[in-house]
């Protein structure tokens, strides 16, 4: 049995501090970031997820961003349509705790989209 419930939430697009520090403490594995670039990718991403303030995010990008990783770019050249999953953290004091199965990676959510839709919904 899970010792908690979680209950993933939308990033906004003006990223917290504290999920900037869990980024750039894994800055070998994802890449150190300002907080304009984080908010920038986390802007044009499909989907962006975090769990807690910062016990936990996810960002992925779909085939119509406009994102220059090399490993992006790999795909993007290769396939029409993808889903790309740039990068996932996880502060180490949480670990163990069953995010990635716990619905981290199964809410869509979409700054991006969202705002197309509410722009494109009748008020």
């Amino acid at each position: 049995m899970r010792p908690m419930t979680i209950d993933p939430q939308p990033q906004t697009a003006s990223v917290s501090p504290a999920i900037l520090a869990l980024n750039n403490a894994h800055s070998i594995e994802l890449s150190w970031l300002d907080a304009e670039r984080l908010d920038s990718l986390v802007e044009q991403s499909c989907y962006a997820r975090k769990i807690g303030s910062a016990d936990a995010f996810l960002l992925a990008f779909d085939h119509t961003a406009q994102y220059d990783s090399p490993n992006y770019l790999w795909f993007s050249q290769r396939f029409p349509r993808f889903v790309y999953i740039d990068r996932v953290a996880i502060a180490p004091t949480m670990r163990g705790r069953g995010y990635p199965s716990d619905g981290m990676v199964c809410w869509p959510v979409s700054p991006r989209r969202e705002r197309q839709k509410q722009r494109s919904e009748p008020h």
